[in-house]
């Protein structure tokens, strides 16, 4: 049986494909296999991978009609052989020994999850952060410390065997697909270990979904998102630390994105979802322990004083300037 399937969702990657593909080739442990999943490219994508799968054995391509990255990853997760499930986002890259870290924590331990932390980085490799997780214990994450780990699916190896338990599949035609649905694996009782070394790169590049200056409409699937993540959570004993996440992405991160781009008509949708799901937001013993600057933005955003947050931005930069 094959140790590890590496996910990969590929859509007009040609740019960027070459460094994940060689990252994910030299790995140091070898037991694994690398299924591309063509999600309808249409720039040289499918050609660079083909090449790579001249000479490595352990390639496996697959070419559909374009779907989505959530469609992608579900074909991608159907055809694993695999004990263990990595998704790799085809413009990032990884460490070289990603795979063998992995397989050297566990040893012969029963994790269904484990976390890792990583870097973000520019498209010119500028580190611009590191990030690490505040875990108490490496070898038993507790619930809340998994729900309150960034919601994507690449930092985090899984065990198919209890994706399988769960009936795994991730939202289709949607983004935010991951912000709704990773955190709902808790909910299967996993037994979950960390991993405190960056092992997965970020690139923060122009041709990722949510990395650049544009906006798309599409964006306005993270009302979509929220909802689907209190449904799924709402009569759980999580509740509460829903309430953080929902805090953080859809009040705090969430209104500033879209104010970004002066969608008042977005904020308006995210704050009444807010004062719908939790009106006592800003009681939350996990909201509370956050930056009081932090909490104030999100206080002003779910109060709706776009003007306040203006001329504090314009104060901000004569503040700079002087400076």
């Amino acid at each position: 049986m094959i140790k590890y399937s590496v996910i990969v969702p590929v859509y007009n990657s040609s740019k960027y494909i070459n460094k994940c593909i060689d990252s994910l080739v030299n790995q140091t442990f070898k037991d694994i296999e690398l299924i591309f999943v063509n999600d309808g490219s249409t720039d040289n994508s499918r050609d660079i991978i083909m090449e790579y799968s001249k000479k490595y054995k352990n390639i496996k391509l697959f070419n559909i009609t374009n779907h989505g990255q959530a469609y992608a990853r579900n074909y991608g997760f159907s055809k694993a052989k695999g004990k263990y499930i990595s998704f790799i986002d085809s413009d990032d890259y990884v460490d070289v020994d990603l795979y063998k870290d992995i397989d050297v924590f566990m040893n012969n331990k029963d994790y269904d999850i484990v976390l890792f932390d990583y870097r973000a980085v520019s498209s010119d490799n500028e580190v611009l952060f590191d990030k690490a997780y505040d875990i108490s214990d490496n070898n038993n994450v507790k619930d809340e410390e998994y729900l309150f780990a960034d919601p994507c699916p690449w930092n985090k190896i899984y065990k198919k065997a209890f994706l399988d338990k769960v009936n795994f599949k991730m939202p289709e035609g949607m983004i935010y697909e991951d912000f709704c649905y990773i955190p709902t694996l808790v909910k299967g009782n996993p037994k979950i270990g960390y991993v405190n070394k960056s092992l997965y790169y970020y690139v923060y590049s122009d041709s990722s979904t949510m990395r650049n200056d544009e906006y798309k409409e599409k964006y306005g699937d993270l009302i979509k998102a929220a909802n689907i993540l209190y449904d799924s959570f709402k009569d759980t004993k999580y509740l509460e630390e829903i309430c953080y996440i929902s805090y953080y992405h859809i009040l705090y991160s969430g209104c500033l994105n879209f104010y970004k781009y002066s969608k008042y008509d977005k904020i308006n949708e995210l704050v009444d979802f807010m004062r719908n799901k939790f009106p006592t937001w800003n009681k939350n013993k996990y909201v509370l322990e956050r930056p009081k600057k932090e909490r104030f933005l999100a206080w002003l955003f779910y109060n709706k004083k776009m003007s306040t947050i203006k001329v504090i931005q314009v104060i901000k930069k004569l503040v700079k300037h002087e400076n």
